[in-house]
């Protein structure tokens, strides 16, 4: 590959990839019937109507021991002009659930749908709920859902462990 393409690459991964969140995955946005996530609140004066909320997922980086080191999801909170009202960052895990929807190939069946999330920010767990196709999400209150999610000890894109001697990193309910 001549050098200038090299450079050209480099440049384009280095412009698009985050050290702090890594590459670009999805994006989604919160169906407008859905409840808020916990972690948020509706500013005075407003409405659920008056915002919206949208999900970016990334790819992730991992550490020499293969654990995931930075969070791999951000939501964002815009009033009706796209001012943002609230940025945060987690770690979001495929739900146990589905594991059951694993093809024999590797991935995921693609009509056993809808698709299942979790989403732990500032130790605060919500499930996600996304709908075959659509690049939108739910919250789910789903108990079963949350309970499996609370107790789950493996992450489909790491391991949710601390550095500090494998100790598991609190949930909250």
């Amino acid at each position: 590959m001549p050098a200038i393409k090299r450079l050209f690459l480099v440049l384009f991964l280095l412009v698009s990839c985050s050290p702090m969140g890594g590459c670009p995955e999805s994006d989604f946005k919160l169906e407008p019937d859905s409840r808020l996530p916990k972690w948020f609140s509706l500013p005075p004066g407003y409405t659920r109507s008056d915002v919206t909320v949208e999900l970016g997922l990334f790819t992730e980086l991992y550490d020499q021991k293969g654990l995931v080191t930075i969070d791999n999801a951000v939501l964002i909170m815009y009033d009706r002009k796209r001012r943002i009202f609230t940025k945060v960052t987690g770690q979001n895990c495929w739900h146990p659930i589905m594991e059951k929807k694993r093809s024999p190939h590797g991935g995921y069946i693609t009509d056993s749908t809808p698709d299942y999330t979790y989403l732990i920010v500032n130790g605060i767990l919500e499930v996600l709920e996304f709908p075959s196709g659509l690049p939108t999400f739910r919250i789910s209150d789903d108990s079963v859902l949350k309970k499996a999610a609370i107790e789950a000890t493996h992450c489909d894109k790491g391991e949710y462990r601390s550095p500090n001697k494998g100790d598991q990193k609190k949930r909250v309910i």
